[in-house]
């Protein structure tokens, strides 16, 4: 998938373990985030504003997602082609009944659709497990059963403070792991890679329905040999955004 340089390929828009719950009804959410910059597991893929829409629809512990990246500036372009939307992703999601309060595991499947660009489309398959403990610690790991043949590894942990009833401060760190084969198929180097971040959020609840909020996210590749081979691509960087998300 990774050809020449880098260009649109992530899962900004995936679900994790826990984020889809047995809904008796269905349920959809439409979620938009405008961003300063596209970056995924370690990676620059856009070097300037994109805009994220998504939505998803979750019933019984079952959900789909469909997600996207669309370019704000020309940045992307090649040639005479206007190709603002780089990127489309639909996933699948399922929450399975057994578990505990202690903890929830997920199983899902992500189809990624490169639009224009020289990459072919992929797809990983991925199991997710969410701890009800303190920091809310989420291990997911994602396996491309297609064009990469690679596994992909992303600890998570979090936290959210409540100001007021309808104010909040969200806190969250990764660290993601990528095998040598993913390596070589990202950015033509059989090394292992590691990624972290380092997010801040602000949301506000208008009401039971809709919200608004801001974050701001730092990104690093861990690996100087990944970090050297991706170079302006290397994620080192920090990203501000702004989102909104209506539940109905």
């Amino acid at each position: 998938m990774k050809k020449a340089m880098f260009s649109l390929i992530a899962a900004v828009g995936v679900m994790t373990a826990g984020q889809c719950k047995a809904q008796d009804s269905f349920e959809t959410e439409i979620s938009v985030d405008y961003l300063s910059e596209y970056m995924w597991r370690g990676m620059r893929l856009t070097n300037d504003p994109v805009l994220q829409p998504g939505v998803t629809g979750s019933y019984k512990g079952f959900s789909a997602n469909v997600w996207a990246s669309i370019d704000q500036t020309d940045i992307n372009e090649t040639g005479d082609h206007d190709w603002r939307i780089q990127e489309v992703d639909y996933t699948l999601n399922y929450s399975l009944p057994f578990g505990s309060d202690f903890f929830s595991t997920d199983i899902g499947f992500i189809h990624y659709e490169f639009h224009g660009t020289d990459f072919q489309p992929t797809q990983e398959v991925y199991v997710s497990m969410g701890f009800d403990v303190l920091l809310s610690p989420t291990f997911t790991l994602y396996a491309d059963i297609d064009a990469a043949n690679a596994f992909y590894g992303l600890a998570e942990i979090g936290h959210s403070f409540g100001f007021t009833d309808k104010l909040s401060l969200d806190l969250g760190a990764t660290l993601g792991y990528g095998d040598e084969d993913y390596g070589d198929f990202y950015y033509g180097l059989e090394k292992e890679s590691l990624d972290c971040t380092l997010s801040a959020g602000v949301s506000y609840q208008f009401t039971d329905a809709f919200s608004m909020g801001a974050s701001a996210t730092y990104c690093e590749q861990l690996k100087n040999d990944v970090s050297d081979t991706l170079g302006d691509y290397s994620g080192d960087n920090l990203i501000y955004g702004v989102n909104m998300t209506y539940a109905f």
